[in-house]
């Protein structure tokens, strides 16, 4: 009963308000026409009213978007124009590029042209660029090529030094080619003026070598053809047969002894001519005098010696050195041409003999059956033993 009556009673809660306004349009409906038109007429003309005015608004929106559109079109038009403008300023402005320095537009050859123009331009600054850098390289290959010839010649010059002290391989010995008797010093023969370099006689071209002209030149003053006639100078063939006479050249080699002309220049020297002046022929200057007392030696009993030994003293036929030449007893004192006492008559073991040894520039030589001492040096006869050989 209760759930009735709870549940009528919110049914009636809620039927209420449409149930007074059903009531509130029934009198009215029933009421005359008038009312019912002012009624009307006052919701309608509200209604109206309401209905006008959203006319209105929409007539309003309607024209001012009519308008706005309108001003909207004005403003694509004034943009449009805006636009155009600057395609226009573009144009002119690619034209003024184009046309800038020149009266008319150019064409496609006329840019051809410039390209090849501004090619050229590039080309030529490059060549220069170029040009620079190999002038600048020039300039460093020549200043290295000055470095260099400046040291060559520094060491060309330290060459000529060591070369003109006779040190060629510069080791601070002078080279043996100029000096033949190790004494640490260039011989005389090379140094003249003593003065501790070789004469440029010797070294022209200062190359630490004896020039040839200066070795042909000692070759022929050797010859004793000082001169290079192709003869042998007066000086060393006193008698005229064209060979170097024996008492300048005792060995026989067709050269003039060293003891003769120690310095090569075709000259006698002047210690051998004071020695020839004053040595072996007075007894001074140490030069020893030969001695006949040589035959009260009982060592050198020749005779009793070649009674038992007569073989010894048989060495065969004696050929003279000149053709026509005949058989002379030579006395002491006088002179004999070198041929008499070349080599091929020398007598090299006088003790075989029982001859005295020869000394002080003596030699035994024989002639025909006669031994003579003969100074070498002038061919002088210093000592003669007749009939000494069978």
């Amino acid at each position: 009963m209760r759930l009735f009556f709870v549940t009528g009673l919110m049914a009636a809660t809620m039927l209420t308000p449409a149930s007074a306004s059903a009531a509130d349009i029934a009198p009215n409906l029933n009421q005359n026409g008038s009312a019912i038109t002012a009624d009307l007429t006052g919701k309608v003309a509200l209604q109206r009213d309401g209905r006008g005015e959203r006319r209105a608004n929409r007539g309003n929106r309607g024209n001012g978007n009519r308008d706005a559109r309108r001003a909207n079109r004005g403003n694509r038009e004034a943009r449009q124009a805006n636009r155009g403008n600057r395609d226009a300023r573009r144009a002119g402005r690619a034209e003024n590029r184009n046309n800038r320095g020149r009266a008319d537009v150019l064409t496609e050859g006329d840019r051809a042209e410039m390209r090849q123009q501004r090619r050229a331009t590039s080309q030529r600054n490059g060549n220069a660029n170029r040009n620079v850098s190999r002038s600048r390289a020039d300039v460093g290959r020549s200043n290295r090529q000055a470095r260099r010839n400046v040291a060559q010649r520094s060491d060309r010059r330290s060459d000529r030094r060591a070369n003109a002290r006779g040190d060629r391989n510069r080791d601070g010995r002078v080279d043996r080619r100029f000096d033949r008797n190790r004494d640490g010093r260039i011989d005389r023969r090379f140094d003249r003026n003593n003065n501790g370099r070789v004469d440029r006689r010797v070294d022209r071209n200062r190359d630490g070598r004896i020039d040839r002209r200066y070795r042909d030149n000692r070759r022929a003053v050797a010859r004793g053809d000082r001169n290079r006639d192709g003869r042998v100078d007066r000086r060393f063939d006193r008698n005229r047969d064209g060979r170097i006479d024996r008492r300048f050249d005792r060995n026989r080699d067709g050269r003039v002894d060293r003891r003769v002309d120690r310095n090569r220049d075709g000259r006698i020297d002047r210690r051998y001519r004071d020695n020839r002046r004053y040595g072996y022929r007075d007894g001074r200057r140490g030069y020893k005098k030969w001695n006949r007392s040589w035959r009260n030696d009982r060592r050198y009993n020749w005779r009793k010696y070649r009674k038992a030994n007569r073989h010894y003293y048989s060495p065969g036929r004696y050929y003279s050195p000149y053709r026509n030449h005949s058989y002379r007893r030579w006395n002491i004192g006088i002179y004999l041409g070198s041929s008499f006492y070349g080599s091929r008559y020398w007598i090299n073991d006088p003790w075989r003999y029982r001859l005295p040894p020869a000394y002080g520039g003596h030699r035994w030589v024989r002639y025909y059956g006669d031994v003579l001492l003969i100074d070498t040096y002038d061919g002088r006869v210093v000592d003669v033993i007749y009939d000494f050989f069978y």
